[in-house]
């Protein structure tokens, strides 16, 4: 994989993911780019917006998990999909560290308090714009704000505007923001 610390339960489970769904799930170099931040940074509290089952909540929470610090709040929108995902945070050991929602992420995210100092955000692009609207006020002072699918977001331009320092990785189709 990409990293030393990764647990054999979290490879065994990430490739079990990515057998259940070719092509849509893999281990990909953004997850290893968004557990260095986790470790670089040791945020203490954490969001991720399309959790989908799992797959970058697990990378996030080996980061938390390896930090021996924080928590994330993962929200999924259709319950399968969310339920995979506490399966398989549970099944790599690192489910204490992590709570999976089942809700729309527009209707969910406004409802939170602030002070989160990593989001990430990988919902459909058409999203972007209002998940990056809920999400701002969220952010902690030098947070940090994932995104994935970011070819033609407008939250990258967004977060811009807003002053955020942005690096985007095309290759990856993600951009990284800060606060």
């Amino acid at each position: 994989m990409y990293f030393a610390e990764e647990n054999d339960r979290l490879k065994e489970i990430v490739r079990r993911i990515a057998e259940r769904s070719p092509g849509s799930v893999t281990p990909r170099p953004v997850d290893a780019l968004v557990y260095s931040v986790v470790r670089a940074t040791s945020p203490d509290r954490c969001l991720e917006i399309g959790a989908y089952e799992g797959t970058t909540s697990l990378y996030i929470a080996q980061g938390l998990a390896d930090e021996a610090n924080g928590e994330l709040v993962a929200v999924e929108v259709e319950e399968s999909s969310a339920r995979g995902a506490r399966k398989h945070v549970e099944g790599a050991g690192v489910g204490d560290r992590v709570e999976v929602v089942t809700d729309d992420s527009l209707e969910y995210v406004p409802t939170l308090e602030g002070g989160f100092d990593l989001i990430f955000v990988s919902t459909p692009t058409k999203q972007h714009a209002e998940e990056y609207e809920n999400v701002r006020p969220l952010l902690s002072d030098d947070a940090y704000l994932g995104i994935d699918n970011a070819d033609g977001s407008p939250a990258v331009e967004k977060a811009r505007d807003d002053g955020m320092d942005v690096l985007t990785f095309d290759d990856w189709s993600f951009a990284l923001a800060q606060n």
